[in-house]
């Protein structure tokens, strides 16, 4: 490192970009320090999520609270972990992608923002106990780097679904990690997530785990998933029936029931986990069902993106064609937003 010093230093003089690009991942590579293109906009965030996220109060405080608590901290003692849960369109994906976006500027095409799909790396439940071990055996601290210096998210895929080399996974999180301190973790459809497995994370979640030359405590780790959804929707029409608005619905109210719920659902990544009981999850974030007026807006807002913001005909028919439940009541969307693209399409 000091031998490279003078050289860099008379680049640097010379205003060369490249030599300030070298200088900052020697000093990266020796400091925890470095944010790598951390570029958080938290005010962005929460005009986001007002904007373009409806029907989800709940959603947009707790993430917006929480997101800006934990970035205030210089010095977390962990990581900031959210687990996002509710029914299939109601905003979970699409609040991820926001918190990605405002933290780089540039959500999954970013290096530095990782993101899993359990059918994808984790195909089979009954190799739990394989995958277990590949994610407490760290190894790719040289391997599969790409130009930039970051492990390359799709050889390891490759690897993993191809090579059968699943003893690298935790290696993975962790060479992502010493690469950026910042790094962003999300675990989308967490309840094909195979039971127990999850829970060989846990170390980088507390406050105990050190991992090399890394301030692993930066993290954000996002968890989502359907699992939950039955008791979120039990409570939000228990609370129409007795003629209380949505919006009166406090986080307390649906804390500890989705978590119980989770943890005690077979199907759910997070059955009996230890995540769970060691309250490593910072917060359980309810997305709730959505109404017809709150898919009606899904229509106008994506009516607006292709230009066509005044067909108010669009927005009736795509309203009317969608499938509502309970039977009696027809109040919530059984599939949220989800199929509104598809629908503007065909009525458009």
């Amino acid at each position: 490192m000091l031998a490279v010093l003078p050289a860099l230093l008379l680049l640097l003089l010379l205003g060369s970009r490249s030599a300030c690009g070298v200088f900052q991942k020697l000093y990266c590579s020796f400091s925890d320090s470095c944010e790598c293109d951390f570029k958080p906009g938290i005010r962005d965030l929460e005009w986001d999520l007002y904007k373009n996220v409806f029907g989800q109060h709940l959603a947009q405080n707790l993430v917006a609270e929480e997101v800006s608590r934990f970035l205030l901290n210089k010095s977390p003692d962990r990581p900031l972990v959210l687990s996002f849960h509710g029914s299939s369109g109601t905003g979970k994906t699409l609040v991820s992608t926001m918190l990605g976006n405002h933290l780089y500027g540039s959500a999954m095409s970013s290096p530095f923002v990782h993101q899993f799909v359990p059918t994808l790396h984790f195909p089979s439940a009954e190799r739990v106990p394989q995958y277990q071990v590949s994610l407490s055996e760290p190894r790719l601290q040289n391997r599969h780097q790409n130009r930039s210096g970051f492990l390359n998210t799709t050889l390891l895929v490759l690897k993993l679904c191809c090579s059968g080399w699943q003893e690298e996974l935790k290696s993975w999180v962790k060479g992502n990690l010493t690469a950026c301190a910042r790094s962003v973790f999300i675990f989308d459809e967490m309840e094909k997530m195979p039971a127990g497995l999850i829970d060989v994370l846990e170390p980088f979640l507390g406050p105990s785990h050190v991992v090399f030359r890394t301030n692993y405590r930066k993290a954000i780790y996002v968890f989502i998933s359907t699992a939950g959804q039955e008791a979120i929707h039990r409570l939000v029409l228990e609370n129409r029936l007795a003629g209380r608005d949505r919006d009166e619905i406090k986080p307390s109210d649906l804390q500890d029931v989705v978590q119980q719920s989770v943890y005690s659902n077979k199907t759910s990544g997070l059955y009996l986990s230890s995540i769970v009981q060691q309250n490593l999850i910072t917060r359980f974030v309810p997305f709730l069902p959505l109404t017809r007026t709150h898919v009606e807006r899904c229509v106008r807002a994506q009516l607006c993106q292709r230009g066509s913001c005044n067909r108010d005909d669009v927005v009736e028919a795509v309203g009317g064609d969608m499938t509502y439940d309970p039977a009696e009541g027809h109040y919530f969307s059984t599939t949220g937003c989800k199929a509104v693209a598809a629908k503007i399409s065909f009525f458009l």
